[in-house]
C-alpha cells in the first residue's frame, strides 16, 4: 500500500473508536443502516463493551427506561423529517436529560435538504439549531445536547471489499426510467420533456434523488479523506 493511504478498515475502525467513546451509560438507538456497517466492525458487543446501557432498534415504537438518563442516536440520514420525528418521539416517551445524536450526513448535505446555500463558516448551524430542538424535547434547556457529523458508512466485508449499507437503494438509471421521470415531470407541469437519459440533468431529477445523490458524493468525499493519512478522522 502507497505510503499515507489508509485502508478503508482501519478508517471504518477508527470511525467507530469515535462513536464508542460517546456511549458509555447510554441507551443506543440505531437505524438499520448504521446498524449493518457496526455488524462488520465489531457488532454491538462493541458496543456494550464500551459501556452501553442496552441497545434499540431507532423506531417511534421504542423508548428508554425511566432509570436512564443518557440517549445515544446513530443514524445515516439527515436530521430532517421521519429520522427528526423518530428522534423527537424517542425523546419524549423518555427521561433523558443528555442526548448526543451522530448523523453520518455532513453540515453540506443538511444544507442541500432545507435547500439553502452552504456556507463553510456557518457549517455547524443546523446542528446547533437541532441540539436547541433536541432540549426542548427533554423538556429542560439546562439539560445537554450535542450533535455531530461521523461517516459511519462503510462496512469492510474483508481487505479488498468494503460496501456502503446506506446506498444500497440507490442504483444507476435506465432507459426505463427516462418515461418514469416524464410522467413524474408530467404531474408537476415541467415544461422540459425526458424523452432519453441524455436529457436528464441534476436538477431534472426528483429533490429527494438529488438528495441520496448529495448524500452518496458527501460520503465518497468523507471516505476519501480519511483514506488520506490525517490524525484527525473526523
Amino acid at each position: 500500500m502507497a505510503t499515507g493511504i489508509r485502508s478503508v478498515l482501519s478508517c471504518s475502525n477508527a470511525v467507530w473508536e469515535d462513536v464508542y467513546e460517546k456511549v458509555k451509560k447510554a441507551v443506543v438507538f440505531m437505524d438499520n443502516a448504521c446498524a449493518e456497517c457496526l455488524h462488520w466492525n465489531g457488532g454491538a458487543i462493541q458496543l456494550f463493551a464500551s459501556g452501553a446501557a442496552d441497545v434499540k432498534e431507532f423506531s417511534s415504537f421504542e423508548c428508554a427506561n425511566a432509570s436512564y438518563m443518557k440517549g445515544v442516536f446513530i443514524v445515516s440520514t439527515p436530521l430532517v423529517g421521519q429520522t427528526a420525528n423518530i428522534i423527537r418521539d424517542i425523546i419524549t416517551a423518555s427521561h433523558f436529560q443528555y442526548c448526543i445524536v451522530i448523523t453520518a450526513c455532513t453540515p453540506e448535505v443538511h444544507y442541500f435538504t432545507r435547500k439553502e446555500n452552504f456556507d463553510q463558516n456557518y457549517e455547524n448551524r443546523v446542528f446547533e439549531e437541532f441540539e436547541e430542538d433536541i432540549l426542548h424535547w427533554m423538556g429542560n434547556v439546562n439539560y445537554t445536547a450535542e450533535v455531530r457529523c461521523v461517516p459511519v458508512i462503510t462496512s469492510s466485508v474483508c481487505h479488498s471489499l468494503f460496501i456502503m449499507p446506506s446506498f444500497a437503494s440507490l442504483f444507476p438509471l435506465t432507459p426505463n426510467d427516462a418515461e418514469r421521470l416524464q410522467v413524474y415531470r408530467s404531474h408537476l407541469n415541467e415544461k422540459k420533456t425526458i424523452d432519453s437519459l441524455s436529457d436528464l440533468d441534476f436538477q431534472t431529477l426528483p429533490f429527494e434523488l438529488q438528495v441520496r445523490i448529495k448524500m452518496f458524493v458527501c460520503a465518497l468525499s468523507s471516505l476519501f479523506d480519511m483514506l488520506r493519512d490525517r490524525k484527525s478522522v473526523v
